[in-house]
């Protein structure tokens, strides 16, 4: 959101603060659903590229 902000860029940081103050609680639901999902999956690709670059993680 910080950087939505400073750049004016338009986003989902921005979608779900606006839908915040307009009361819009499914899309503040999807908003934070997806970008919960999206952590958990950048977090699995990082889990599984640190074991390719790592042999002593693989061992385990």
């Amino acid at each position: 959101m910080v950087t939505e902000t400073v750049f004016a860029w338009p986003g989902i940081g921005r979608l779900a603060i606006q839908s915040i103050y307009n009361r819009d609680y499914p899309i503040v639901q999807c908003t934070v659903f997806l970008s919960a999902v999206l952590f958990i999956v950048i977090n699995f690709c990082i889990d599984l590229i640190y074991g390719l670059l790592d042999p002593r993680v693989r061992a385990s």
